[in-house]
C-alpha cells in the first residue's frame, strides 16, 4: 500500500505549465547563420532567404521565457525550449514561432517534434544538407543548389516542392517519408545526377 501511495504522488508531480495568454515578441542579434536546428517540439521556424540577418520570435510569454537561442562559433544557430515537454500546450497557435532571415544556409535541421518551414524559393550556391529525426517535419517550397541531401529519421517528414540540383541524395528511415513535387521517395538510401 506505501509502495502505491508513492507512486501516486510521483506520478502527480510531474507538473504541467500551461501557456500563457500573454503573446510577445522577442528579437535576437546574430551577425551570422551557417546552419539552423530546431530542436524542442511546439516550436516552428521559418526561413526566407534574404540579404540581411534577422531572428524574431513570437509566442506565449513564458515559452519565449524558456526558448534558448544560441549561435556556435561555427555560427550553427539552435532554437530550443527548455523543459518543452512540462508545457500543455493543446493549440497550434499556443507554439512558439520564429522567423528567421539569412543570405544563405548550409543545413537545415528539425529534431524532437519541430518543424521547418521555407515558404519562399531559395538558392543555396555549393550544397544544401536538409534532416529531419524524431517526429519533425521540414517543408521547402522550391530549392536551387548544386549539391543536395536530404535525410529523413525516426517518423520525421521532408517534402519539397521543386528541386533544380547537379546531384540530389537522399535518405529514409525508421517510418519516415521523403516527397518531392508532391511523389513519395520510396528507397532508403537514393543518389541522383541533375536533378530537375
Amino acid at each position: 500500500m506505501a509502495i502505491a501511495s508513492a507512486l501516486i504522488i510521483v506520478s502527480c508531480d510531474k507538473r504541467s505549465i500551461k501557456p500563457s495568454d500573454n503573446i510577445v515578441t522577442k528579437n535576437y542579434y546574430f551577425n551570422k547563420i551557417s546552419d539552423i536546428t530546431a530542436a524542442s517540439k511546439y516550436i516552428t521556424v521559418y526561413y526566407s532567404q534574404q540579404k540581411h540577418t534577422s531572428v524574431k520570435a513570437e509566442g506565449p510569454s513564458n515559452m519565449v521565457d524558456a526558448l534558448h537561442i544560441k549561435s556556435d562559433a561555427l555560427n550553427r544557430l539552435i532554437i530550443e525550449i527548455e523543459n518543452s515537454d512540462k508545457f500543455d500546450v493543446i493549440y497550434k497557435s499556443q507554439s512558439v514561432k520564429v522567423w528567421i532571415t539569412a543570405p544563405y544556409v548550409q543545413r537545415i535541421e528539425a529534431m524532437a517534434g519541430a518543424s521547418v518551414i521555407v515558404p519562399d524559393s531559395i538558392n543555396i550556391p555549393k550544397s544544401l544538407d536538409i534532416r529531419a529525426y524524431s517526429a519533425s517535419s521540414i517543408k521547402l517550397s522550391d530549392v536551387r543548389t548544386s549539391r543536395l541531401s536530404v535525410s529523413a529519421y525516426q517518423q520525421s517528414e521532408i517534402s519539397i516542392g521543386n528541386i533544380h540540383a547537379t546531384s540530389l541524395k537522399t535518405e529514409s528511415y525508421t517510418d519516415a517519408y521523403i516527397s518531392i513535387a508532391g511523389k513519395n521517395i520510396d528507397t532508403k538510401k537514393h543518389t541522383t545526377r541533375g536533378y530537375r
